[in-house]
């Protein structure tokens, strides 16, 4: 559950994957009046994550729960996930991207 301040209200929340590498996390998407927040939810898939070689190379930090500031988000595109129109990208103003 995430905890917002007095000042921030939830807008919408969803069930999603978050894609890195040729893995995807589990978790909760939910959009505030300041924050997008990624929750990861599927505490299996995380431990099996952490024995796989190939994200033993990959920065912990995909691992963990994230919240970025919707003052930085420049962009967003719709992309294919599985053949299927049901991916977003997300562009940073610090060119990072998710």
């Amino acid at each position: 559950e995430v905890t917002l301040s007095d000042e921030e209200q939830l807008l919408f929340s969803c069930e999603c994957e978050l894609v890195v590498l040729m893995s995807a996390i589990k978790g909760r998407l939910e959009l505030t009046t300041r924050r997008l927040i990624f929750t990861v939810t599927d505490q299996q898939l995380l431990a099996d994550t952490h024995k796989c070689a190939m994200l033993d190379a990959m920065d912990g930090n995909a691992l963990r729960d994230r919240a970025w500031p919707l003052a930085d988000v420049t962009d967003v595109y719709f992309r294919l996930f599985l053949l299927r129109k049901s991916a977003i990208e997300l562009f940073f103003r610090d060119k990072v991207r998710i």
